[in-house]
């Protein structure tokens, strides 16, 4: 004889965790037999038996009805209580930044890594100087995002002047870090010497320029 077979009859889940409610038809004849016709007020549940419990505002109970669909009057009722979902914390996580330069002489590439439980940010790079714009795409500000693993590499313009700086920031949060870079090595004087001129006749001869 089919009969409807219900283990446990007292379920506690989170807001936001659906669960898998066990019932069986035990004996039964056919798969026919075997279906179950479940139901809840609010529609929380479907024919699989998955309950998708709703945000509330403080724990709640909800109940869940049973059925045989050969035997509607076999039936069992099942609670389940919804504990309310902890709030999330205001406070932003964490991050930082590390900011590594690879070159010199005013040719540069820079790669960046962000420090944070997700890896993954966007950026905001710029350089706010009123001096020629040295960033990917002859630009003064980029917004770009990190791969998955947090990190973000990219090339700079060639630049002749003696300094150059580059900010960098995770956007949504405080970090911010700059970084400044060195130009090319300015040209040392030289001069040819002449024998017999005397020291100030070398001394006051123009001098010509040459670069390392």
């Amino acid at each position: 004889m089919a009969n409807l077979y219900v283990p446990r009859t007292d379920y506690i889940t989170e807001a936001t965790r659906k669960i898998k409610i066990v019932a069986e038809v035990q004996g039964a004849r056919d798969q026919k037999d075997r279906k179950l016709v479940w139901s809840e007020e609010n529609g929380l549940i479907d024919q699989n038996g998955i309950f998708s419990p709703p945000q509330v505002k403080q724990d709640e109970t909800f109940t869940v009805s049973i059925q045989r669909l050969e035997d509607p009057n076999d039936q069992a009722t099942i609670t389940v209580m919804v504990k309310k979902a902890e709030e999330k914390k205001s406070e932003a996580e964490p991050c930082e930044l590390e900011i590594r330069p690879h070159g010199a002489n005013g040719k540069y590439s820079i790669s960046i890594q962000v420090l944070n439980p997700y890896k993954k940010a966007n950026l905001v790079i710029y350089d706010d100087s009123a001096l020629k714009p040295i960033l990917t795409g002859n630009v003064k500000r980029l917004e770009v995002p990190t791969n998955d693993k947090g990190y973000y590499t990219f090339d700079l313009l060639p630049f002749k002047e003696r300094q150059r700086e580059i900010h960098v920031e995770i956007v949504g949060s405080g970090a911010n870090k700059k970084i400044t870079l060195s130009g090319p090595r300015p040209p040392k004087p030289t001069g040819k010497y002449m024998p017999g001129a005397g020291f100030w006749a070398n001394l006051m001869q123009k001098p010509t320029l040459r670069r390392p």
